[in-house]
């Protein structure tokens, strides 16, 4: 993570020119003189104080994740105070003679000071995000050989399952195989059998609730009756 600032601003700003400008020879123009403007940024970009090879590098130093953590925050309290020491010093450059060559060297001192903290708050971050990435590759290898483990050992119930489910539907496909035991005749007499009995039960059950609703009915008449005789007078 990077944290821009006044001065990173005008350094981007001045590369973005610079490159523009080698393209623009390169492509273009093809000077001669454009060959040392060349190797002038391609030493700019090697010395880089931030570039990945010096990030990756300085994080190789970090151990722990509580390491890191710790240099990230340092490196954040360092930033800081360089930049209100800053501020403070600008105030004394008033005073001085020679202002602007006092508030260039003490911006020059604070650019040291940020840049030498910025290297080692982006290799904590890079650390951070390398032990982040390997815990969920860990987490997930594990998941995954959870899984197997589960799956392997639901392998042979799976195979039982299956082998009887086979079994059912080829004891199902034999007996639809078989010639049908009972003639049409004989069939259509067991319908008019079966017919009968369920209409017998059916005049049965009628008859029940018939006589059930009537001993109802009787008893209301009966309870009405005796309300009646209590009501009317002597």
């Amino acid at each position: 993570m990077y944290v821009h600032t006044n001065n990173s601003k005008e350094i981007r700003s001045s590369s973005h020119e610079r490159i523009k400008f080698v393209a623009y020879c390169a492509i273009v123009l093809s000077l001669s003189g454009c060959a040392s403007a060349t190797s002038q940024f391609t030493n700019a970009i090697s010395d880089d104080a931030l570039s990945n090879e010096k990030v990756v590098e300085r994080a190789k130093s970090i151990k722990t994740l509580k390491q890191a953590q710790t240099q990230e925050n340092k490196a954040i309290e360092v930033q800081n105070l360089a930049d209100a020491n800053l501020m403070i010093d600008k105030v004394a450059c008033n005073k001085i003679f020679l202002v602007n060559r006092c508030i260039n060297k003490v911006t020059a001192v604070r650019n040291d000071l940020w840049d030498t903290a910025q290297l080692d708050r982006t290799s904590a971050r890079y650390f951070i995000r390398q032990y982040e990435a390997n815990e969920r590759r860990v987490a997930l290898e594990q998941k995954i050989a959870a899984y197997r483990r589960e799956q392997a050992a639901q392998a042979a119930t799976r195979l039982a399952s299956k082998a009887a489910y086979e079994a059912k539907l080829k004891a199902y496909a034999e007996k639809l195989a078989q010639p049908d035991p009972l003639t049409p005749e004989e069939r259509k007499k067991n319908v008019t059998l079966f017919e009968a009995k369920r209409n017998t039960i059916l005049d049965i059950q009628r008859k029940r609730a018939e006589a059930a609703q009537a001993r109802a009915d009787a008893a209301e008449k009966a309870a009405k009756s005796a309300a009646a005789a209590v009501a009317s007078p002597q």
